[in-house]
Formats: structure tokens, C-alpha cells, sequence
């Protein structure tokens, strides 16, 4: 993280890490939905995490469109 501050697993990656976490434990640690607003939080640490949240449920889960919507909407318009 010194090097690159936003560094995270592919989401590929941590979808079969928490079916392996939930076949292990019974359970899972934390949702796709945690995981993919956290990348979101720490892609965009100057926007609210409300506003980032709403759009979240906008969309429907669609981090393409989340991201794009973030970028149209908070980022390039500044």
C-alpha cells in the first residue's frame, strides 16, 4: 500500500474466496455488497459515503454503472 494506495483483490478472486469462506465456515465473513462499497470508499475517499451508498442502490449493485455514475456525476463535472 505504500506504493499504490488502492490496492484490493479482482472481484473474481473474492467471490471464490468467500464460497471457500462460507463451504469452510458455514458462513460468510462479509457480503460482495461490503466488499464492493469498500473499493468504492477507497477509490473516491473525497465523496460522502451516503452519496456513494444511494448510488450503490441506483444501480442496483452494477459497479460498472456505479463507477461511471460516480465519475459523470461527482468527478469529471467538477
Amino acid at each position: 500500500k505504500q506504493r499504490r494506495s488502492v490496492i484490493s483483490p479482482n472481484p473474481g478472486f473474492m467471490k471464490q474466496l468467500m464460497e471457500l469462506d462460507f463451504e469452510v465456515h458455514g458462513k460468510e465473513s462479509f457480503s460482495m455488497k461490503e466488499y464492493s462499497l469498500r473499493l468504492v470508499y477507497e477509490t473516491f475517499p473525497d465523496l460522502d459515503k451516503k452519496i456513494i451508498d444511494s448510488t450503490y442502490e441506483e444501480c442496483n449493485g452494477d459497479m460498472l454503472m456505479l463507477t461511471n455514475l460516480l465519475l459523470d456525476r461527482f468527478i469529471v463535472s467538477k
